[in-house]
């Protein structure tokens, strides 16, 4: 018992640490609003650095993957509206980071048009995702195993960092309601979907980028999208925000099977053994043996 509060303890401090992470990044946003880019910290992580000449293919092939994109048949109704008028979201702060008009209106609620998952438009995506994903009423929030952490829910880095973003709320807001079926396909993609940051799968969002996987999943599946487009689209937002880690990934399967990324499941990309923290440190320890990378570096992500 006392290993597993030690190991409970630990891990909250490495939840807190995060938190702290996300916070210093947000003021440093902030203070560089007047020339910020959309190609942001959350967008591109840029860790592994790419020395020799076998390794160009890489570099392309992680420009591929922040360059990719998804479009979905639906916008974001007044899902973001409503996050702004409960002070979930902050509204000044999404129109720093919105770059077109569609962007603008979904935050008036005057705007319906289709939401498009790309680099471009990564900022804004992700803190509307985020922000949905926490605050969006769902058992997997409010009877999940993040409400089971500690014992302290609040101090994990997609809660603990949040303040910046707006007033969380979470899981107190009634934004997307989905039937019994809709339920069971977000608990099914969000409890086999990771995230190369971390080694927890959507369903127990701990980070940012695990709550914008969960709100992600959660429109599309309000919307009436398959598991097939939903995993597809998650699969696009991990290449964008992580592009690195997925060229690596691609990297792995052409070295050891002699396929294209392409060619697998985005189902399987997703899972454990490929997205996760340890899986992604894993496949960059395998390219860093065959000299493929420089041997320094986890191949993990910061959240």
């Amino acid at each position: 018992m006392a290993n597993v509060k030690l190991l409970l303890e630990n891990e909250r401090l490495r939840m807190l640490s995060m938190a702290l992470i996300v916070i210093i990044v947000f003021e440093t946003a902030f203070i560089l609003s007047s020339g910020f880019s959309t190609s942001s910290t959350y967008a591109t992580t840029q860790h592994t650095i790419l020395t020799n000449s076998s390794n160009v293919a890489l570099a392309r092939l992680s420009g591929e993957m922040e360059n990719a994109s998804a479009k979905m048949e639906f916008g974001w109704g007044n899902v973001i509206n409503e996050m702004v008028s409960a002070n979930a979201l902050n509204g000044s702060l999404m129109s720093k980071y919105a770059v077109n008009t569609r962007q603008i209106g979904a935050i008036n609620g005057t705007s319906n048009d289709d939401i498009f998952i790309d680099s471009a438009n990564s900022t804004f995506d992700l803190y509307a995702l985020w922000a949905l994903g926490m605050n969006n009423e769902n058992p997997i929030i409010n009877n999940g195993t993040i409400m089971d952490f500690g014992g302290d829910p609040y101090s994990l880095a997609s809660t603990g960092g949040y303040a910046p973003l707006g007033k969380l709320q979470l899981g107190n807001l009634s934004l997307i309601k989905l039937t019994a079926s809709e339920q069971a396909l977000v608990l099914d993609i969000a409890d086999n979907t990771y995230r190369p940051c971390c080694n927890n799968p959507a369903s127990f969002p701990d980070c940012n980028h695990g709550a914008a996987q969960l709100g992600l999943i959660e429109i599309m599946a309000a919307h009436g999208s398959n598991s097939s487009s939903i995993y597809n689209a998650l699969e696009k937002f991990n290449e964008i925000n992580y592009p690195e880690q997925y060229a690596e990934i691609a990297a792995y399967l052409n070295s050891t099977q002699g396929i294209s990324m392409d060619a697998v499941p985005a189902e399987t990309i997703l899972g454990r053994n490929f997205s996760s923290y340890a899986g992604s440190a894993a496949i960059h320890q395998y390219l860093a043996s065959k000299g493929l990378l420089p041997p320094s570096g986890s191949g993990g992500s910061s959240c």
